[in-house]
């Protein structure tokens, strides 16, 4: 049973600017190059459908958490929205469930029924539910569904479960004529592999990783993405999110990986939160910086955040300098 099942209630942060803001920054999406290609597949995917008899209808996203699975799939969602005019208060056009440990087989069946459109109650036992996916799948109202975080369901878990969870897989494919995305972590390839059936209904795949900053391109998409939240985000005069200053710090912080800047600043907003406080401060970012690198990867005493901008700037370049003479020694012994 659930809070919201038993009559009980999460606290909640006093009402802010930072709370609103956070709500914006979960919806916000800046489209890098490292998404570009999940967003097109997902794009076609959709366009496909309305072909006669395609069987091009399911598509695996896979990648590390914070690669950008579930965003590129946000703003495919909201572009199908906008493409068929419909408000924001309507029905979601794709049916989203976010799977964890704890979600059986048959729930995830009960959802669809709902989600599609069965005027039953999503309850009985399992081959109950498969079976009337069968009659409604030709009449599913949403235009598509999508299984996020897939893995949870067959990992850590007993030979049996992970057969079942395969089986499930099958019956909604075969079940739905629509399209269908998984999303999940590298073990979701696998999982995919290990029947026939699944390795041929989902071969077509996208793999993310975990952005690094690497490029011109790159700190150009990482510059768009911080003047759009600095759009929703209240900030200091010491720590405005699209300036040079920031940048700097959120890059050295973050070891030049893109994922970890968007944590760093939604973890620095939470903190702010907190205290209350009205913008993001740079001792929210120092926080920030602390809950989300582990403490072998930084150095107590070198809070980028805590810092002059002339001593991080000076360990930035220098950590610019090592990475070029490893990446140089590398290639001389290749």
């Amino acid at each position: 049973m659930n809070p919201t099942e038993s009559g009980l209630k999460y606290p909640q942060f006093t009402p802010g600017p930072l709370v609103d803001a956070l709500a914006k920054l979960n919806s916000l999406y800046v489209e890098t190059r490292f998404h570009r290609d999940a967003q097109r597949q997902l794009r076609n995917l959709f366009r496909g459908a309305s072909i006669p008899k395609t069987d091009r209808l399911t598509l695996a996203i896979i990648g590390p958490t914070g690669s950008g699975k579930s965003t590129a799939l946000q703003q495919s969602v909201s572009w199908l929205r906008a493409f068929n005019e419909l408000s924001p208060d309507s029905p979601d056009p794709v049916s989203r469930t976010a799977l964890s440990a704890n979600t059986r087989p048959k729930e995830i069946l009960a959802k669809l029924l709902v989600d599609g459109g069965d005027p039953l109650s999503a309850s009985g036992p399992q081959h109950q539910l498969e079976r009337r996916l069968a009659k409604l799948g030709p009449r599913f109202k949403p235009l598509g569904l999508a299984l996020d975080e897939l893995h949870h369901c067959f990992e850590n878990k007993a030979p049996r479960e992970v057969a079942l969870m395969a089986s499930t897989l099958k019956n909604i494919v075969n079940h739905v004529p629509r399209p269908i995305v998984v999303m999940g972590v590298a073990s979701l390839d696998a999982f995919l592999d290990s029947s026939a059936e699944l390795r041929m209904r989902f071969r077509h795949r996208v793999y993310l990783e975990d952005p690094l900053i690497q490029r011109l391109e790159d700190v150009k998409d990482l510059l768009d993405l911080l003047t759009a939240m600095a759009k929703v985000v209240p900030c200091a005069a010491d720590c405005l999110l699209n300036t040079k200053e920031l940048l700097v710090r959120l890059l050295f912080a973050s070891g030049g990986r893109f994922g970890a800047i968007v944590d760093l600043v939604k973890t620095a907003c939470l903190e702010g939160a907190d205290d209350e406080s009205p913008v993001v401060r740079l001792t929210d970012f120092s926080s920030a910086y602390k809950l989300s690198t582990s403490l072998t990867q930084r150095k107590v005493d070198a809070d980028p955040f805590a810092m002059p901008y002339a001593d991080v700037l000076q360990l930035a370049k220098q950590a610019a300098e090592l990475a070029k003479q490893v990446q140089f020694g590398q290639a001389g012994q290749a």
